[in-house]
């Protein structure tokens, strides 16, 4: 026999009466495959944006490569434009250059001319 209380239950030969509830009597159940399903649920959702980001990401390198092919192409118009205008520039300053020459030209045979016309009279 042990030292110390001991329940007057057994004491008896009673049997021992189960504890009492820690629980409140309305509480949810203990079961746990409502908590399974919603864990399983939030790894299917995180599975679809894990997808659509990988979707996105290869969307976004595409129109990467795309805006890189359009700006290798403006960049060479822009570079055709540049040489285009500096070879127009030239071309004009030569035709101005030729235009003046030649009525400076023209003027001076005006005036030569008015000379001879003036000594014949």
């Amino acid at each position: 026999m042990t030292m110390g209380k001991t329940n007057p239950s057994q004491e008896k030969g009673q049997p021992q009466q189960p504890p009492l509830r820690q629980t409140p009597p309305n509480a949810p159940m203990l079961d746990h495959s409502f908590t399974l399903q919603a864990v399983m649920e939030v790894q299917k959702s995180i599975g679809q944006l894990t997808e659509a980001t990988r979707s996105m990401r290869a969307d976004m390198d595409k129109q990467s490569a795309r805006l890189d092919k359009i700006d290798e192409k403006l960049s060479g118009i822009t570079h055709k434009l540049y040489a285009a205008s500096v070879v127009l520039a030239i071309a004009l300053a030569a035709g101005a250059f030729l235009l003046n020459k030649s009525w400076d030209r023209a003027l001076d045979l005006l005036a030569d001319q008015i000379k001879s016309s003036q000594q014949r009279h």
